[in-house]
């Protein structure tokens, strides 16, 4: 079980908070997230929120076996230079946002050597920890495997992409003293696998958990029902298997039907969550990633922010189940950690206004009710 979050009221600023010269509540749904995770700082550091990111990139048999995705799997590595070489979203978003960001191939396909030879540059980092490498012999160098026959990855595979994530968050929040780490991934085909996980996490069809993606045609989205719906059928037809209920259900199935980019996804969250930070998940592929584990542990989904609801369907049945509401909702279906690098400078915005807003007596501006309505306990209460 993971520890509870200190309350909102813990940080230096709540005080200050109910006195800024607006309604009481008017920003709660920017301020009260700020305030929680400047509420965890082991002091009261007048430093601005600090965030951080990391990516995880990995790819899937799934999309050059039965072709689910409208991109070939070649774009993955070359997406990951990009995002390196600063081109992509995240990386002209990380900038703006002051944030460093860390990428980190976990399971791209092999032969991509030349593609991946990067180098970091001042505020992107680039790791490989590919499970190819690692065990060269599993059946890998598509990256994660095809499962509508096997397990995405082994026990031993799903370890260590776990440890990896875990790990590589610990080396980020320990290089950045950051308030809050965001999360986003990178692998062409990996709405398949995300989609699978969100249907044995609600418990719902394949038909009803499968969106379009990137853009996929009738046809193709037809064939990744039929890919999510044979490979959740193989799990559930596994002697003893009675739905997520445990932890170790939870890694079973992000094993079976998940990919190394998820799985790393998971340990980074986790372990984030265990270091006393708050985790912004991105869309899909991310909150796939992590709702097994909030539904097997209550205490996750409070360290979790939604930073918005994707153009994917079932994204927002996902973050229902996870008691998440999410601050945007834009339609979103880019990945890379865009959406919660976009969130990340709303609450820097609102770290911004919590420190710099006039109060009303230094304001000179008649608070009207507000002061009664804290008096009768009209405080905020979370988010």
């Amino acid at each position: 079980m993971l520890t509870p979050p200190r309350s909102l009221q813990q940080s230096a600023f709540y005080r200050r908070y109910l006195e800024l010269t607006m309604p009481l509540g008017a920003l709660d749904a920017l301020m009260l997230p700020v305030l929680h995770m400047l509420a965890q700082r082991s002091s009261e550091s007048p430093e601005p929120l600090k965030c951080a990111g990391v990516l995880f990139a990995g790819d899937h048999a799934v999309a050059r076996e039965h072709g689910v995705s409208a991109y070939p799997a070649e774009v993955t590595p070359q997406m990951v230079a990009n995002i390196v070489g600063g081109g992509a979203a995240i990386s002209c978003l990380a900038r703006l946002r002051d944030a460093p960001l860390w990428i980190c191939d976990v399971g791209v396909a092999h032969g991509f050597d030349e593609i991946l030879e990067l180098k970091s540059s001042e505020y992107i980092s680039f790791k490989r920890e590919n499970i190819h490498k690692k065990f060269p012999s599993e059946g890998y160098e598509r990256g994660s495997r095809d499962i509508t026959t096997m397990p995405a990855l082994s026990l031993e595979a799903h370890e260590h992409c776990w440890n990896v994530g875990s790990s590589l968050v610990e080396e980020i929040i320990a290089k950045t003293e950051c308030d809050v780490v965001f999360l986003g991934e990178m692998g062409i085909g990996n709405t398949t696998p995300a989609s699978a996980l969100a249907s044995l996490v609600l418990q719902r069809s394949a038909q009803e958990c499968v969106g379009r993606g990137t853009g996929i045609s009738d046809a193709v989205l037809n064939l990744k029902i039929g890919v999510v719906e044979r490979a959740n059928q193989r799990v559930r037809n596994q002697p003893g298997w009675k739905g997520i209920q445990s932890l170790d259900d939870a890694h079973h199935a992000l094993r079976e039907v998940g990919g190394a980019e998820l799985s790393a996804l998971a340990g980074a969250a986790w372990r984030a969550a265990q270091l006393g930070r708050f985790v912004l998940l991105d869309g899909l592929i991310v909150t796939a990633a992590l709702a097994p584990f909030a539904a097997a542990e209550k205490s996750f989904s409070p360290w979790l922010l939604a930073t918005h609801e994707s153009a994917e369907p079932v994204h927002a049945h996902l973050l229902r189940e996870m008691g998440l509401k999410p601050l945007l909702k834009l339609g979103l279906r880019l990945g890379e950690g865009s959406g919660a690098a976009l969130a990340a400078g709303l609450l820097k915005d609102s770290d911004y206004l919590l420190r710099n807003m006039a109060t009303f007596s230094s304001a000179g501006v008649s608070s009207g009710p507000k002061g009664n309505e804290v008096e009768n306990g009209l405080e905020p209460q979370g988010f």
